[in-house]
């Protein structure tokens, strides 16, 4: 499980507004914004929270908190619209959150997550190129095992983990490797060089 902390949160922020964005955003967080992250996290231990919630938890609450936003009229950062960590960390933005219907997720799945084509496998390695976090290796191997070799479990790995690694076993059986390593290096290429495989070319 990664550690919810200041970087993190900073980190998932920066992962779905550059998604949303037509162009790169450099963003600098003001005294205002570090200030909300900072209140977000004590919100969040006063509710016993950190320590329980990890990236599932952090994908699900800023999806939902993006695609809320999703339509509305939200500042102008030179070319590109910006939405700020402060409408999306903000105690209305929790109240939203614990407010949230049961079928949430079917709507954020159909009007943000694939509109702007953003998968939580994505998010994962995403975290883990901004600060080496460690991926659960057997929680993914039990994954790539249940259905190898088949393209339902090529296109389940490529949602559920963090695609291929030659400390794998079964990434070496698969037959779907060398497509599995072709999306990793194309789509991210730090963790790619990272785990330095094929040694075959």
């Amino acid at each position: 499980m990664i550690k919810i902390d200041k970087d993190t949160i900073r980190e998932t922020y920066l992962f779905f507004i550059n998604r949303i964005s037509k162009h790169q955003q450099v963003v600098k967080f003001s005294v205002l914004e570090e200030k909300s992250i900072e209140n977000f996290l004590v919100f969040l231990k006063k509710k016993n929270l950190i320590g329980s919630i990890g990236a599932n938890w952090l994908f699900d609450f800023f999806s939902f908190q993006f695609n809320y936003w999703e339509g509305k009229n939200y500042q102008q950062v030179g070319r590109s619209k910006i939405l700020r960590i402060t409408w999306i960390i903000g105690e209305k933005a929790y109240l939203r959150w614990e407010n949230r219907k049961d079928n949430y997720k079917y709507f954020v799945r159909k009007y943000f997550l694939q509109k702007y084509k953003i998968s939580f496998s994505e998010f994962r390695i995403f975290l883990g190129d901004a600060k080496e976090k460690e991926f659960d290796f057997f929680r993914e191997e039990y994954i790539k095992k249940t259905y190898l070799n088949t393209l339902e479990g090529f296109l389940y790995c490529l949602d559920n983990t963090t695609l291929y690694t030659n400390k794998s076993k079964t990434c070496l059986k698969c037959l779907y490797n060398k497509r599995c390593l072709e999306i990793l290096k194309k789509k991210f290429p730090i963790t790619y060089y990272k785990r330095k495989i094929f040694k075959n070319g």
